[in-house]
């Protein structure tokens, strides 16, 4: 019989705190992973650019460094999402996937769509959660920046990772996650755009309120 475990898809929102969704699959109490995927079919479409997946991988990196105190990380996968849960689903049972709702383009609704038939047919529970304030499927937009405002005025989401009950992967599987590299002008640093990575995000913060 496969482990249980819940799956926490970050897209971009690649941050610890603050996070709504992180600290709903903590108070889960479940073995879970944390999963980045890097799409092909999003990353060869025409408003992609690898600057857009380097500052992403950059954020990464930051967030692997923050998650080593507690002994976790985020996996990474580089396939379509369906792909990549079909793997995963060989070593374990997936409960639930707690992911935001992405802002994005047709592909990114066309994927959302696709994974959602997926879980229905898989018996996976898929927590959708809004972010940025966009409210989605609105009718009309009468108040909603009243709606957006509500939103951006509730306090910060405190996530203490250290309670996350992590899991790790065998290296065959993450091997099959990881099958294809990711380019170098996604994994090079590039001098001529601002790195990504939260500690750079709370920096460029604080050059904005000093001047």
């Amino acid at each position: 019989m496969l482990p249980h475990i819940n799956i926490v898809w970050f897209k971009k929102d690649l941050r610890l705190q603050d996070h709504l969704l992180l600290a709903q699959a903590i108070a889960a109490k479940q073995p879970t992973l944390l999963l980045f995927v890097f799409e092909p079919s999003m990353m060869v479409a025409n408003d992609a650019d690898d600057r857009h997946f380097r500052f992403m991988y950059q954020s990464i990196m930051q967030l692997q460094q923050a998650l080593q105190p507690v002994d976790a990380s985020i996996v990474i996968a580089h396939c379509e999402v369906i792909e990549a849960l079909r793997i995963l689903q060989q070593e374990y049972h997936i409960d639930t996937i707690f992911s935001h709702e992405e802002t994005g383009n047709a592909i990114s609704f066309t994927r959302d769509k696709a994974v959602a038939k997926f879980c229905k047919a898989q018996q996976i529970t898929w927590k959708e959660y809004p972010t940025n304030g966009v409210i989605r499927r609105l009718k009309r937009r009468t108040d909603w920046n009243k709606k957006w405002l509500a939103t951006m005025e509730q306090p910060q989401t405190i996530v203490d990772v250290a309670q996350l009950t992590s899991v790790t992967l065998k290296q065959e599987t993450k091997e099959l996650l990881f099958a294809n590299p990711l380019p170098d002008s996604i994994t090079s640093p590039n001098a001529n755009f601002q790195p990504g990575g939260f500690l750079y995000a709370q920096k460029y913060l604080q050059s904005f309120r000093s001047e």
